[in-house]
């Protein structure tokens, strides 16, 4: 388990991490009101597998995310979808680069592109842009 939330868009998982108050629900919300799947609010249970790791709900709190101010909503969930990318979202008064480069990390045995950046009006869109097409952002054009 995981202190992440997670969603799904055409079978490709985003594990979204940060301090408490980043914003993970809050984007998740967003890319959930643009057709992703919800897999996780706050706790991800990931299963280490190859080429890529399971994601999937926290059974306790499977199918709720939180949207503050609002309340638990109640929501059909996924499970069992593979990582393609992780994001850590930085605190709300911090501002990421422009044009982050990503950093290839080891997750749970996997390297995984992991994209370091603050929340931002449009970043639910390009992620859901980004899954949908398969390919990750780039820094620079090649």
């Amino acid at each position: 388990m995981v202190h992440a939330t997670s969603v799904a868009v055409a079978g490709k998982g985003i594990l979204i991490g940060g301090q408490s108050g980043a914003g993970k629900s809050s984007l998740a919300l967003q890319m959930l009101a643009l057709g992703a799947d919800l897999i996780s609010d706050d706790i991800t249970q990931v299963t280490p597998m190859r080429p890529a790791p399971l994601l999937s709900p926290a059974p306790r709190i499977a199918g709720h995310i939180e949207a503050r101010g609002l309340g638990l909503l109640a929501l059909p969930f996924v499970e069992d979808v593979p990582l393609h990318f992780a994001i850590w979202l930085l605190p709300p008064e911090t501002r990421g680069e422009r044009l982050p480069s990503a950093q290839e990390i080891d997750l749970f045995g996997a390297p995984t592109h992991l994209f370091t950046t603050s929340l931002a009006p449009h970043l639910g869109s390009a992620l859901m842009l980004c899954l949908r097409s398969g390919i990750p952002p780039k820094d620079q054009i090649e």
